[in-house]
C-alpha cells in the first residue's frame, strides 16, 4: 500500500523539462527554483551507475537552483552512489522507495526528509554518509504496527560532519536509524547531539575528544556486546563522557581512520564455474579488513565470506547475469561490477596507433601495436597494397610505413598465436593518379565516374569539378570522358 501510494504521488507530478535524464518542475513559490519529479537516465538492470544531483541547472538560457526532490521521484532505481547537495531543502516521502542504492551522501542545511524515503526495505541502502542538519517527517500514512520513530534502514552510517537530526514534531525524539550495525564518526565531527541512533555491532570515533552528545544519543541503552573503537589515547575521555559511557566495551585502536579502498578489479566478465580472488587494498594498511557484500543479484556469484571483515573473497560464477560486489568501511566504498555469461567472450582487439594515417609519397610514418593483457605478445604486420606502401619492421610491436605511390592501403597486425582480434590502420597516400582521378582522392573508382556523369548532365558543383571532369582535355565533358574514367578504373588504359 505504501509503494502504491508513493507511485501514485509520483505519477501526479507534472514535468516541465528534462535534462540529463532528470525531470524537473518549476517551483510555484520561486521563479528561479525547480523540483526533481522523476528520472529516466538509468538502465534499471545496470549495476555500474552513479547519480549526482546537480545544485543548479540551466534551461532555455535561465539558471535554476535545484531545491527539492518530489515524492517517489527515484522509485525503483539502481545506483552505486547518490550524491545529494546542500541546495536540496526537502526530500519527498518515499523518494527512493524500492530502490537499490549503496552509498547515499547527504549534505544538508535543515534538509527536510519525508517519511520512509527508502520504504521499508532493509537491504536497499548500505552506507549513509551525513553532514549537516536534517528534519525527519512522519509518513503521511501510517499503520498500526508502524514503529514510533522515523528510521532509515542502513547497516552502515558514516557521519562526516556535525550532524543534527530533528523530528518535525519537537515533542518526540527523532530515531533516525534502525538496525545500524556500524556507526563511523569522522575525526572532524565535534557534535552529534540529537542523533538518536541504535548501534548493533560497532561504533568508531577517532576524535581525540568525544563529540558532544546528549543522554538519548544512543537510545539510552547500549548492549554489552557492542564495541566502541576510539584512539588509544582517548579511552579515558570516552569512558567518562556523556552517552559514550553507556558503552560497556571500549577498545583503544592504534590505527587511524580508513582513507581509501581499492579493489584488484572493478569490472569482471566470467563464465559459469569460473573463480576469481577479489582483493581489497586499504590505506592506511594498518586497517584490517573491510566489509564485502553482494549487490543486486546474489544468485549470479557466490563467495566464501559475506558481511564480515575480510581483505579478500573467493568468487565463483554461478549463472548468467550481472551483479555488484561492494567493499566498504566507514564512508569509504569500492565497487566491482561482475557479469557472468555463457556466451563466448570476444578476445581483445589489437590496437594500432595511429588508427588512420594520411601521408605523402616518400613520407615515413611509425605505427605501434598493443593489446590489453598482452605485453609479451609477438605481432606480425602486413599490407594489402604493396605498391602503395612499404613496411619496414623495427620490432614486432613497431613498423615504419613508407609512402610509395598515391592511393589507399590497409595495414593489418595479428598476433602469432591468433589469440586476439587483429588490428588495422587505414593509410591514404596523397597525390594524383592521373586525370581519371577526378575527385582527387588518390584512387579511381565509381565516385570518379559519377562526378563526370553529373558534370555531363549539368550537375557539376562548381568550375573546379567541371574542369576535372574534362578527362580527355577537349574542352567539353561528354561520353568520351566517362569512357576514359571507366577504362582507367578497369586498368584498360
Amino acid at each position: 500500500m505504501l509503494l502504491l501510494s508513493a507511485m501514485s504521488l509520483a505519477a501526479a507530478e507534472q514535468c516541465d523539462f528534462e535534462l540529463d535524464g532528470l525531470k524537473y518542475q518549476f517551483s510555484p513559490d520561486a521563479d528561479n527554483e525547480v523540483c526533481i519529479v522523476g528520472y529516466t537516465g538509468y538502465d534499471q538492470y545496470c549495476a555500474a551507475h552513479d547519480l549526482v544531483i546537480p545544485a543548479q541547472v540551466t534551461h532555455d538560457g535561465n539558471e535554476y537552483q535545484v531545491t527539492s526532490i518530489a515524492n517517489a521521484a527515484f522509485c525503483g532505481i539502481r545506483a552505486r552512489t547518490v550524491d545529494i547537495p546542500k541546495t536540496i531543502r526537502r526530500i519527498g516521502e518515499s523518494a527512493f522507495v524500492m530502490s537499490d542504492v549503496y552509498h547515499l551522501k547527504l549534505d544538508g542545511d535543515m534538509m527536510s526528509i519525508g517519511g520512509y524515503p527508502f520504504g521499508m526495505e532493509r537491504n536497499s541502502l548500505l552506507v549513509v554518509e551525513l553532514s549537516g542538519s536534517f528534519v525527519f517527517e512522519r509518513p503521511s500514512r501510517t499503520f498500526q504496527d508502524d514503529p514510533p520513530y522515523i528510521p532509515l534502514y542502513s547497516p552502515c552510517v558514516a557521519l562526516s560532519g556535525d550532524v543534527q537530526l530533528m523530528d518535525a514534531d519537537p515533542s518526540r525524539p527523532a530515531f533516525a536509524f534502525l538496525s545500524c550495525q556500524d556507526l563511523f564518526i569522522d575525526d572532524n565531527v565535534d557534535d552529534i547531539t540529537g542523533i538518536r541512533v541504535r548501534v548493533l555491532k560497532n561504533c568508531y570515533s577517532y576524535r581525540p575528544t568525544p563529540p558532544a552528545t546528549d543522554d538519548a544519543t544512543f537510545c539510552s541503552e547500549v548492549p554489552s556486546n557492542i564495541t566502541l573503537h576510539v584512539a588509544q589515547s582517548a579511552v579515558s575521555a570516552y569512558f567518562q563522557a556523556t552517552a559514550w559511557n553507556l558503552f560497556k566495551n571500549i577498545k583503544g585502536d592504534a590505527n587511524a581512520q580508513l582513507e581509501n579502498i581499492t579493489l584488484n578489479a572493478s569490472e569482471l566478465v566470467m563464465t559459469p564455474g569460473e573463480t576469481f580472488t577479489l582483493k581489497a587494498f586499504l590505506s592506511p594498511d594498518e586497517i584490517e579488513g573491510v566489509y564485502m557484500v553482494d549487490g543486486f543479484e546474489s544468485y549470479v556469484v557466490s563467495f566464501n565470506s559475506s558481511g564480515s571483515l575480510t581483505d579478500e573473497i573467493q568468487l565463483t560464477a554461478n549463472q548468467d547475469g550481472e551483479t555488484l560486489l561492494v567493499a566498504y568501511w566507514g564512508d569509504q566504498i569500492a565497487f566491482c561490477h561482475v557479469q557472468v555469461t555463457s556466451a563466448p567472450v570476444p578476445p581483445p582487439t589489437i590496437t594500432v596507433t595511429p588508427g588512420e594515417v594520411t601521408m605523402d609519397v616518400d613520407e615515413i610514418v611509425t605505427l605501434t601495436a598493443s593489446v590489453e593483457g598482452g605485453n609479451n605478445v609477438e605481432f606480425v604486420w602486413e599490407s594489402d597494397k604493396d605498391d602503395i606502401v612499404f613496411l619496414r619492421t623495427v620490432d614486432s610491436h613497431t613498423v615504419q610505413v613508407l609512402g610509395l605511390a598515391p592511393g589507399q592501403a590497409t595495414i593489418t597486425v595479428r598476433d602469432v598465436e591468433s589469440q586476439f582480434t587483429p588490428g588495422i590502420c587505414q593509410i591514404r597516400v596523397n597525390g594524383s593518379v592521373g586525370a581519371a582521378d577526378t575527385n582527387g582522392d588518390g584512387k579511381i573508382d565509381i565516385a570518379d565516374v559519377n562526378l563526370v556523369i553529373n558534370a555531363m548532365l549539368g550537375k557539376a558543383a562548381g568550375d573546379v569539378q567541371l574542369t576535372a571532369s574534362d578527362v580527355t582535355g577537349d574542352g567539353h565533358v561528354d561520353i568520351a570522358d566517362v569512357n576514359a574514367v571507366i577504362n582507367a578504373m578497369l586498368g584498360l588504359e
